[in-house]
């Protein structure tokens, strides 16, 4: 499982982490498309491969006025080290 951190419940609470699957997401709607969730699955399956601790690993998704212009969806994939917070990759959907 991964864990999700969701704009529309940031705006209401700091602490709003949902634990479902991708495909579950993808049928609500809650990811803009498939091919975002098959993307998303695949850096999942990579960084849990090297390392990261998939406890300490989420997903956050940007709120509107974090995304770029051209982008409908942002997703962060986030890790929280003893350290820093540290972001590894952002993905970004467009649909023209």
């Amino acid at each position: 499982m991964v864990s999700f951190y969701f704009r529309c419940v940031a705006l209401v609470t700091a602490a709003a982490l949902r634990l479902l699957n991708l495909h579950e997401f993808c049928f609500k709607g809650l990811i803009a498309n498939e091919t975002l969730g098959y993307f998303m699955a695949r850096i999942y399956l990579f960084l849990t491969k090297i390392g990261v601790d998939a406890n300490k690993f989420r997903f956050r998704q940007h709120m509107s006025n974090e995304m770029a212009h051209y982008a409908c969806d942002c997703w962060d994939a986030e890790c929280q080290t003893s350290y820093v917070s540290l972001i590894f990759v952002t993905i970004k959907v467009c649909i023209l």
